[in-house]
């Protein structure tokens, strides 16, 4: 077996020169580890990710650097490589737990109780309560501590030989009615989301209960609890635009309460809320998309622990290059491209300038960039195929059209997990497609009976099939 197919090699590997030297200290430490000889593994580990070297060391190698002179032992080496995991994956721990400084006061004044600390004890629910006051963020989370803070102090309150002093029941109860509240919105908005993309049903409790409370209670919720309110609304109420409106007015208004990522996940309901309107035929919507992009870019919401998502990476190309922005298209390829996830970012870059190239009408980069491709990402596969099917039908290639549409027809049977929706809409997509190929320029019976069909089908529309029928007319 080799080193890098173990898994401490695996988390190791994602660590940065800060983070190894961290986690070097938390390894070396006596109160963790006194073997110095799991602190020599983890140094020839930390020293092959580093080297990035071709040859791969071996399990023996590694021991051998270790012991030079012991014959191996694979059970006792095996017992180094799980030790050292542990105590890795206990540094992550740690680190977690002292990034949630409110996570950390919290569980500091029961600790300080259990002892019999009193004035820790009191410091500690100062200091809670101080760092709670300076929380910017008001989200579930905010208010999950806040309940734990106050429940704490309830438990270590002696409220039964002191009825004089009003227990704090009021406070538990209100943050966890927020911490609920909007915890459970913020996954009802997440189901709804999934069903529309996926063949998966859900049964979920007490949601109309709450969804109704909400409704009678926008006054006094929290903005975190109305806000993702609003975000379930634009699901179940598509046509409804007044949601939108309120729930981009609430973002801009609370933007500081939220941290970049909570914002990112914000303001990404108001783009696929766009999405749903432009594919009911709302094209006012697109525009409305790159607006909200840009402002985006321009606020670095975008960007995730400076990573960028691949899908919103292609989406920003697809509404730009819809919009004929080319020149800003390019420029945000190469200005972005660095951010992408390294193994998904080979790929994006070129499906995406294949998108870019259709919308240029340059046809023969698209057929170039896309025609040996097979994408392992589903979605991205499906889009791929479609270019290429629109390029091969604008450039009269009717013989590899051909040939596309009988393996895109294949290629859908055979992945099950495609939602029937989905499927539905590029198997009409084929079927429209193949019909176009067989009309005569100017045979206006034809034409109007395949505009008549594709008006009969539910659900069914694309913009660049009616182009292409109207060029047929």
């Amino acid at each position: 077996m080799l080193l890098k197919d173990t898994k401490v090699y695996a988390v190791l590997e994602k660590f940065d020169k800060y983070e190894q030297n961290r986690c070097r200290k938390y390894v070396q430490s006596p109160y963790f580890n006194v073997d110095k000889n799991i602190m020599n593994l983890y140094d020839v580990i930390i020293k092959d990710v580093n080297k990035k070297s071709i040859k791969e060391l071996s399990k023996l190698a590694v021991w051998k650097k270790i012991f030079s002179n012991k014959t191996y032992d694979d059970a006792r080496f095996r017992k180094y490589f799980s030790d050292l995991l542990k105590l890795i994956t206990g540094y992550l721990t740690q680190q977690s737990y002292e990034a949630d400084q409110l996570y950390s006061a919290s569980h500091l004044i029961k600790a300080a109780e259990k002892k019999g600390i009193d004035t820790l004890y009191q410091s500690s629910i100062r200091n809670a309560r101080n760092l709670s006051n300076k929380v910017q963020s008001l989200s579930a989370h905010y208010f999950f501590h806040q309940y734990k803070i106050e429940d704490f102090i309830f438990e270590v309150s002696d409220y039964e030989s002191n009825r004089d002093v009003k227990p704090n029941y009021e406070q538990i109860m209100v943050n966890l009615d927020y911490f609920f509240l909007a915890e459970k919105l913020r996954l009802y908005a997440g189901m709804l989301s999934r069903q529309r993309m996926s063949a998966y049903k859900y049964d979920v409790y007490f949601i109309d209960e709450v969804m109704d409370y909400v409704s009678k209670n926008l006054k006094t919720v929290t903005s975190n609890v109305e806000i993702w309110y609003r975000i379930c609304l634009t699901y179940i109420e598509v046509e409804n635009t007044e949601n939108y409106n309120s729930l981009k007015t609430l973002l801009e208004a609370h933007a500081e309460e939220f941290t970049k990522e909570e914002s990112y996940h914000k303001h990404m309901e108001l783009i696929n809320y766009c999405i749903k309107r432009v594919r009911l035929g709302n094209d006012s919507f697109v525009l409305e998309m790159f607006d909200l992009y840009k402002m985006m870019i321009s606020n670095k919401v975008i960007y995730i622990d400076d990573l960028l998502s691949a899908a919103l990476f292609k989406n920003i190309i697809s509404v730009s290059t819809r919009l004929k922005e080319f020149k800003w298209a390019e420029n945000f390829i190469e200005a972005n491209k660095q951010y992408l996830p390294e193994d998904q970012k080979e790929n994006m870059v070129t499906f995406n300038l294949a998108m870019l190239a259709y919308q240029q009408k340059k046809h023969s980069k698209v057929i170039e960039l896309l025609r040996e491709v097979e994408y392992s990402d589903i979605s991205l596969s499906l889009q791929s195929k479609t270019i290429l099917l629109m390029t091969y039908y604008d450039t009269d290639e009717y013989d590899p059209l051909e040939f596309l549409l009988e393996s895109f027809r294949v290629y859908l049977n055979r992945h099950k997990e495609i939602p029937q929706h989905r499927k539905d809409y590029f198997k009409n997509l084929i079927k429209f497609t193949k019909k176009l190929t067989k009309i005569i320029p100017g045979d206006k019976t034809a034409v109007a009976k395949i505009k008549q069909e594709i008006e009969a089908t539910e659900g069914f529309r694309v913009k660049w099939l009616e182009e292409k029928i109207a060029e047929l007319e």
